[in-house]
């Protein structure tokens, strides 16, 4: 994962994080607070899992974002139990 000042992100500007399956990368912006930081993450992270597997729900933006944000809510909720 690597994390772009915005003045120097490279992708559309109307993205804040990225998978690029030829770099095995997540690109995030880091203009993005806390909690918006790890949906994102999570949304690309289920893109990158799903390329992995060669499945055609990668390119079902509207399935990677309801699991993105599942993914993000389970990971909040276990780290509120941690505190």
């Amino acid at each position: 994962m690597t994390i772009i000042p915005t003045p120097k992100w490279p992708h559309s500007k109307m993205a804040v994080g990225m998978w690029d399956p030829n770099l095995h990368r997540i690109d995030l912006r880091n203009d993005l607070g806390e909690t918006e930081l790890q949906a994102v993450f999570c949304h690309e992270l289920v893109h990158c899992l799903l390329d992995s597997f060669n499945h055609k729900l990668s390119h079902d933006e509207a399935f990677v974002d309801n699991l993105g944000t599942v993914l993000a809510q389970a990971l909040a909720t276990f780290n509120s139990k941690l505190r």
